[in-house]
Order: structure tokens, then sequence, then C-alpha cells
């Protein structure tokens, strides 16, 4: 995702909650606000409909709150484009604890019963 895409995605985030933090919204509380955007669908800046959570909505005020319109922005995943596949050593590493852990289960029933 390019900059500017993420740019743009901030200033959606941004426009949903500006009533906040303008003081100009026209319910009786912010968690109305939170819940009366929330049960409507907003358009994204690439065409797609977005019903966001009303937790989403109180999570995008407090970051802007804190950080500004930097806190909007959303995070670029740090590994992509790495495989995420683990390597065999770590799969037979786990298959050996998995078959101890069922042995010592199985033997400490049986001395149960």
């Amino acid at each position: 995702m390019s900059n500017t895409d993420l740019e743009k995605i901030a200033l959606f985030r941004f426009s949903l909650i500006a009533p906040l933090v303008n003081d100009t919204y026209h319910t009786f509380s912010k968690e109305e606000y939170y819940r009366k955007m929330a049960s409507k669908d907003h358009r994204l800046p690439d065409g797609t409909l977005l019903r966001p959570a009303s937790t989403t909505l109180k999570k995008w005020y407090l970051k802007y709150m804190k950080m500004g319109i930097d806190g909007l922005m959303p995070k670029v995943r740090k590994d992509v484009g790495r495989s995420r596949v683990i390597n065999h050593q770590a799969v037979k590493n786990r298959r050996n604890k998995r078959k101890i852990s069922l042995y010592n289960r199985y033997h400490t029933l049986s001395k149960i019963n």
C-alpha cells in the first residue's frame, strides 16, 4: 500500500471522528455518537463499504487525541513478502514434545487406574 493510500485511510478515519474532535456532535454523549456512526455504512477511499464497530471508532478517537493524524494511519506489516512457514526442525521438535506429553499422560493415568 502506498503512502498516499495510507494517508487517505487516515483522513477517512478522521472524517468519522471529526465531530468529536471539534465538539460539534449532536448526540447526548460520545458513546451514543459511536453507536450512531457504527450503525451506518461508510464508503472507504477505494469505494468499498465499511461499517466500523463503535469500539473501533472510540479507539480511533483516542489514538487521534494521543498521536494526532499519525495515530490514524494503518500499520504496515513488517513481515510483508516473507514466508511464514515453520521450518522442519521446529515441526519435528513440536511432534517429539507432543509424543512425550501423550506418553507421560498415558502412563500417569494407567498408574491411577
